[in-house]
C-alpha cells in the first residue's frame, strides 16, 4: 500500500453514484502543480471516496475548489495513458 498526499484544485464538478451493492461514491480529479517556474507543470490525479460521507462530499466540491486528499495510491492503464488515481480516506477543503 502506498499512502499519498495530493493538493490541488478541483478540474471539475465532483460526482456522486452508488454501486450495485449501495456503496456512495464521491468522484472528482484534481490539478497538482509541480515544478517551479519554466519547469512548473501540473499532474492530474482521480480521487475517489467511497461509503459514509461521500454524497455529502459530492453537493460541496466544485470546479476551482481547493482541497487536500490523503488516500492509497494506484493506477491504471488505457489507451496507452497510465493515470494516476488515489481512493481516499481524507479530504480538507
Amino acid at each position: 500500500m502506498l499512502k499519498v498526499i495530493a493538493a490541488g484544485r478541483l478540474g471539475r464538478n465532483a460526482e456522486h453514484r452508488t454501486t450495485q451493492g449501495g456503496t456512495d461514491i464521491c468522484s472528482f480529479s484534481v490539478a497538482c502543480d509541480v515544478g517551479f517556474g519554466e519547469n512548473k507543470s501540473t499532474v492530474w490525479v482521480d480521487v475517489a471516496k467511497f461509503g459514509k460521507g461521500a454524497e455529502g462530499l459530492s453537493k460541496i466540491l466544485s470546479k476551482g475548489d481547493s482541497v487536500t486528499v490523503v488516500g492509497d495510491l494506484t493506477t491504471r492503464e488505457h489507451e496507452g495513458k497510465t493515470y494516476l488515481q488515489v481512493r481516499s480516506d481524507e479530504v480538507t477543503l
